[in-house]
Formats: structure tokens, C-alpha cells, sequence
């Protein structure tokens, strides 16, 4: 049962035990029974408070990076590398909205994966979002923000 968990290579393996344990549970309470009746190990005290993870964030960890991905994080230009400033403010615990914006042929589509990359190399929760579509195709795990942040967009009719 636990190779049906795949999408889950990023979370530590203790993660995905205790997720298994978690759903094996929540099957045999449909039988009036429990983990504990069977020789099975215990789930592991506060995992309940891990399962509060959104499911956006679940995705998100779910998401593995390529080796091309990871190496073109040391391969960027000078202009790009001014872009990974940004991680100096991730690593000190900084919140923040970081946005890249440059004319067309600047390599942004190869910063973005570098920079996703990097950041999740170090462990970091990165949510990749775009205005639009097919720049939201770009990105690994990339969708566009109302969709991912379930934003509703009203739209008023307009008399012309």
C-alpha cells in the first residue's frame, strides 16, 4: 500500500509511514476496529497535527525537482544571479511576496525552475504561481494564482 503514495518522494519517510498507519486506521474504524487491535506500530504522536497541512502545500511537497533543475541553479548569468538574493531573505526567516519581472529573451523561463530549485533544495515550501496560463505551464508544479489560491473573480457586466 505504500508505493501508492509516490507523489509523497519529498516528504521524510516517517511522513509516509505515519500516513499509511493514518489511512490503514481510518479503514478498519469502517470496520469497528482499530491499529492498535493488530502488530502494527503505533502512529506517531502529533502526526494529527502534521495532517493539517493544506492540501496546496501537500502538493507542493509532492512536486521532485529534476537534476537538470537542481544544476541550473550554478549555471545562471550575472542578471539572473541578482535573483537569488531572494533566498538570502527566505533564509532569515523573512516573510514575503518575491516577483520577477524582466523583458522578453532575459532567461526567465530557465530562473524560475533555477530558482524553485534552490529554494526547495534547502527544504523550503515554494508556491509557483503566474498571472497567466502558459506561464503558469512553465513552472514546475506551476498554476496560476486564482486557481491555486481558489481566488473568485467576479466579473460585472459592462453596457457599451
Amino acid at each position: 500500500m505504500i508505493e501508492d503514495y509516490p507523489s509523497l518522494s519529498n516528504v521524510n519517510n516517517l511522513y509516509i509511514m505515519n500516513k499509511l498507519l493514518h489511512d490503514i486506521n481510518y479503514i478498519l474504524q469502517q470496520n469497528k476496529r482499530t491499529i492498535q487491535e493488530f502488530d502494527l506500530p503505533q502512529i506517531s504522536e502529533g502526526f494529527e497535527d502534521l495532517r493539517a497541512i493544506s492540501s496546496v502545500i501537500e502538493h507542493e511537497l509532492s512536486i521532485s525537482m529534476s537534476d537538470d533543475e537542481l544544476y541550473s541553479s550554478r549555471v545562471v548569468n550575472v542578471g539572473q544571479l541578482f535573483s537569488f538574493d531572494i533566498s538570502q531573505a527566505i533564509r532569515q526567516k523573512h516573510s514575503a511576496v518575491f516577483f520577477v519581472d524582466g523583458p522578453g529573451e532575459t532567461g526567465k523561463t530557465f530562473l524560475y525552475p533555477a530558482l524553485l530549485a534552490n529554494f526547495k533544495n534547502d527544504g523550503c515550501i515554494v508556491l509557483a504561481t503566474a498571472t497567466s496560463g502558459i506561464a503558469g505551464n512553465l513552472l514546475p508544479g506551476g498554476r496560476i494564482a486564482y486557481f491555486k489560491f481558489r481566488i473568485t473573480i467576479k466579473f460585472k457586466p459592462m453596457k457599451m
